[in-house]
């Protein structure tokens, strides 16, 4: 990692602070001959600029994430398409990053949902994030497909309150029970539209950084990980006290 890192630095990094005059007779192979010899006595000279590379690549990251991130909220809070819970004219939208097979997620569902109803002025948004094998991938289509036929937070919370690992029959049975029509359910399930909403969303979590759930967008920072009622809560006070 370092060695790669150190084909990136400039050249003039290695240059020792030494006389213009000292070093401009010499010959390209004498010069990198001193400067070899240089940073053998002074090898802290390498850690300081890998260090200056990285702190530099991590800005530009971040620069980038933020900017998508931004575009991402924009785009969130005006997609009919993805699901949601909550005051539709909310002051603050939250969005949930989140996967029927995470313990985490399904810990923090019931204070998520107890928040929203308790405050009246939240709206959150689920964006379907399958990260944890084809079960998760299965469990998230069933639940875009329930919500084709407007049970998707029906749904959800049965998969969320569910225990024990996921298969085909939990599932199925949780749309049978919700009386959907199943031939229509199974149709959705396989459909390109749906495939392509899970891929585009797998698509937004590499692009802000997401590596796991749950994660949340509130109002206009990215949390990253499980949080209690209470950290949610400060989140959302300190987003409103911004727009106030």
């Amino acid at each position: 990692m370092v060695f790669m890192s150190l084909l990136f630095i400039s050249y003039t990094d290695f240059i020792p602070p030494t006389n213009a005059d000292d070093i401009s007779h010499m010959s390209k192979k004498e010069l990198n001959n001193f400067i070899k010899e240089y940073l053998i006595k002074n090898p802290e000279i390498i850690i300081q600029s890998v260090e200056k590379f990285q702190l530099k690549q991590e800005k530009i990251a971040s620069q980038y994430q933020n900017k998508a991130l931004e575009k991402f909220i924009t785009a969130a809070k005006v997609n009919e398409n993805l699901p949601f819970f909550g005051n539709d004219n909310a002051d603050i939208v939250i969005v949930e990053f989140s996967d029927y097979q995470c313990g985490y997620c399904k810990r923090a569902f019931p204070d998520l949902m107890d928040m929203v109803n308790d405050d009246g002025n939240i709206k959150v948004v689920f964006i379907e994030t399958p990260i944890l094998g084809p079960m998760s991938n299965l469990a998230a289509k069933a639940a875009l497909a329930a919500n084709k036929q407007r049970k998707y937070m029906d749904f959800h919370r049965a998969l969320m309150q569910s225990r024990g690992r996921l298969n085909n029959d939990k599932i199925f049975n949780i749309a049978a029970k919700l009386q959907l029509d199943m031939k229509k359910f199974k149709e959705y399930i396989n459909s390109f539209e749906i495939k392509k909403s899970i891929a585009s969303n797998m698509k937004n979590v590499q692009i802000l950084g997401i590596n796991g759930t749950p994660a949340f967008i509130i109002g206009d920072q990215l949390f990253k990980g499980a949080m209690p009622r209470n950290d949610m809560e400060i989140a959302v006070k300190s987003h409103r006290s911004k727009i106030k």
